[in-house]
């Protein structure tokens, strides 16, 4: 007889919830064409938000989650009246098959201003994130979940402005977990303005993007500038020259190719190693022409300038060297590359630039953020050395060069990757030396072009000898001095020869330079055998104590 009960109920149905989950989604999923938002988002050139997210990530494996959040009003019952989206989009998908989190913000809806469930999402995608152990990206326009006057008159009050509450720390946290990244594509204000700064590498839309602590319209009513625009404000000419976003792109479709590029030289997570890629070997032409520029690229006079690019494309796998930050922080050029599939960065400095390669604050700035990236996630760091020492001069003091120059280089002593140095024509004084002598064993080489010293000898004859030079002067005139500096310079040219270095093993080895690639090539290889397996298990304990701490 119970059996038989059993038999007689009706089977559950949930169709009913399913259908009100459906309709919510029908309506959150659809572009709301007919409010003023989206026309002027349209208008302004910019792609609707899901829009971009199906321009960003692989065919089909957006996983929406929070797909219902947002704010409804109901006419009866549970009967959805209308419905108001969360104006920012998060979920899970792959980019060149690879899993990612992200979170997107839809500018459409309240200019990407906070509503009741925004921090919670956001928080949420980013532990999310952190747990799964993959990659984040912020698409940000707007306010990105920032606060705004019109929320005093729905809460009845004012309040302190959150930032742990905000899920600040959840943000920060994701920093040393995993590889974060910011996308701008709109005027990104305030909260953000910070969420882009908050990431390891951030790219913006050169048409539509800015980025500033305040509006146009907040700056002048703070009766300070009037009549800016946000491209004047904060548009990529100021944000990527002075290093608050890193690279820039003319469309959104190219910022998205930027982004999967960037990802792929990166581990998921500090718990894995890089990824490498298969190596296909150049042909014997392109061989060639790189052996023949590698070993004539470097101007015969020290005092000349050359382009240092074009060197790091003959060093790396072809179209494999990727610049991060190209237009702010010279004379250091910084970014990463594969060397016969193994992914590291790169760093070199550029004597075509102002500084004439000399380290000044902002490069030192630029060295100290890469270095801590490519340390981060465990990427070994290939220098191609050519310095001359600290920016001098009175611009150089007033911007604070040595107190930036240490911290830079605190950050390479500091580094838990290796670094291969190639001294490929100067290197001296203080700057000189941090570069290249900061960890032993050296792993380093030298171009037949090298030369060193604690100062060059155009100025430090002039120090060292400032009184037999001016006794000349005083005794014979001009001619006089002009004669014991070219005795004392000739004399100091035989000392400077490299192979004397090399003879009393200042220098471990110079090298041909078009040999060069393949010694990086077997150091990176064997760093990838040996050394980093070794940091990943320190890694991998470390992080293992610290979820421990936490129980």
């Amino acid at each position: 007889m119970p059996n038989e009960r059993r038999k007689q109920r009706r089977a559950a149905d949930w169709s009913p919830v399913l259908d009100r989950i459906r309709h919510i989604q029908h309506l959150s999923r659809a572009p709301p064409k007919d409010t003023r938002g989206y026309q002027a988002h349209i208008r302004a050139g910019k792609q609707w938000v899901r829009e971009r997210i199906k321009c960003l990530v692989d065919e089909g494996s957006f996983q929406e989650i929070g797909s219902v959040t947002g704010t409804a009003e109901y006419e009866e019952a549970n009967k959805v009246k209308s419905f108001v989206p969360t104006n920012m989009v998060t979920g899970l998908c792959k980019l060149n098959c690879r899993p990612v989190a992200l979170a997107a913000d839809d500018f459409t809806i309240r200019a990407g201003h906070a509503d009741g469930a925004l921090y919670a999402k956001a928080a949420y995608i980013e532990q999310l994130a952190q747990s799964l152990k993959m990659p984040l990206i912020r698409l940000i326009d707007g306010a990105s979940g920032g606060g705004s006057v019109a929320v005093y008159k729905e809460i009845g009050f004012t309040y302190i402005p959150p930032s742990t509450g905000a899920g600040w720390q959840t943000m920060v946290d994701s920093l040393s977990v995993i590889p974060v990244i910011g996308c701008i594509l709109g005027a990104s204000i305030g909260l953000g303005a910070a969420k882009a700064s908050t990431t390891h590498f951030s790219v913006i839309c050169a048409p539509i993007g800015s980025l500033f602590n305040a509006g146009p319209v907040v700056v002048e009513a703070a009766g300070i500038e009037s009549g800016l625009s946000n491209a004047e404000l904060g548009g990529p000419e100021v944000v990527c020259t002075n290093g608050a976003i890193d690279n820039f792109g003319a469309t959104e479709e190219e910022c998205f190719a930027i982004i999967r590029k960037f990802l792929s030289y990166l581990p998921s997570s500090v718990l894995e190693l890089p990824p490498t890629r298969r190596y296909d070997a150049a042909s014997v032409e392109e061989r060639a022409r790189r052996h023949k520029f590698l070993d004539t690229c470097i101007p015969n006079q020290s005092n000349r300038a050359y382009a240092i690019r074009p060197v790091i494309e003959a060093l790396v796998d072809a179209d494999s060297w990727f610049e991060v930050g190209p237009k702010w922080g010279s004379p250091c050029v910084a970014g990463l590359a594969r060397v016969r599939g193994r992914p590291c960065g790169m760093i070199a400095w550029d004597t075509e630039s102002a500084s004439l390669g000399n380290l000044t604050a902002e490069a030192a700035k630029k060295l100290k953020r890469h270095v801590e990236l490519c340390s981060r996630f465990g990427l070994p760091i290939v220098q191609l050395v050519d310095m001359s020492g600290f920016a001098i001069g009175s611009a150089a003091e007033r911007a604070g060069t040595m107190r930036a120059g240490v911290d830079a280089i605190l950050s390479v002593y500091q580094a838990s990757v290796p670094f291969f140095n190639v001294v490929i024509r100067k290197c001296y004084g203080v700057a000189g030396a941090f570069l290249v002598d900061n960890k032993l064993p050296h792993f380093r080489i030298a171009w037949p072009s090298g030369e060193w010293g604690s100062l060059p000898l155009a100025g430090g004859i002039e120090a060292a000898y400032a009184w037999p030079l001016k006794q000349a002067m005083q005794k014979g005139g001009p001619e006089a001095r002009k004669d014991l500096y070219e005795k004392l310079k000739a004399e100091f040219d035989v000392l400077g020869d490299p192979v004397r270095t090399a003879i009393n093993f200042g220098i471990e080895e110079i090298v041909q330079p078009s040999q060069t690639r393949a010694i990086v090539a077997g150091w990176l290889e064997r760093i990838y055998e040996v050394h980093l397996p070794m940091r990943l298990k320190i890694e991998q304990l470390k992080h293992s104590l610290i979820g421990k701490s936490l129980l």
